[in-house]
């Protein structure tokens, strides 16, 4: 993978910089929320007008983590210490980003659990199952 384009994508997406992000996109990226019955969004434009845009009405920053064995991120309110509301498993080449899985505890709670499992986090105590956002392991 293009971890400099993993790299630049953060730093935008934290700074809120759309334009940058699109940036890091392939011409011809593709983001889907998996398990959902949404669309994909097919195109760097696509992806630019509808769910980057939804993901910046939020305080969520990005870190770098490995998803799966690839690297990825996650979306956290508190970098470091907030629950995470978001996973992203992604694929790209030397033309940028190609591929954005969006995975979300509401349409895949099983994955969603297993990935904050391998990354040392765990659904907080505090939240319901269905909401599925992940927590630093309570010791």
């Amino acid at each position: 993978m293009t971890t400099d384009a993993l790299d630049r994508f953060v730093e935008a997406f934290n700074q809120r910089e759309l334009p940058a992000i699109r940036e890091t996109l392939a011409e011809d990226a593709i983001a889907q929320v998996t398990g959902a019955p949404f669309p994909h969004e097919v195109g760097r434009d696509a992806i630019a007008e509808v769910s980057l845009p939804y993901l910046f009405d939020s305080d969520m920053m990005a870190s770098v983590v490995d998803v799966e064995g690839e690297r990825g991120l996650v979306l956290r309110t508190e970098v470091g210490r907030g629950p995470v509301d978001v996973v992203i498993a992604v694929g790209a080449d030397d033309r940028g980003i190609t591929r954005i899985d969006y995975v979300v505890a509401p349409h895949e709670p099983v994955r969603f659990a297993a990935i904050c499992e391998a990354l040392g986090l765990q659904t907080t105590s505090d939240e319901s199952p269905d909401e599925g956002s992940c927590g630093t392991h309570q010791h």
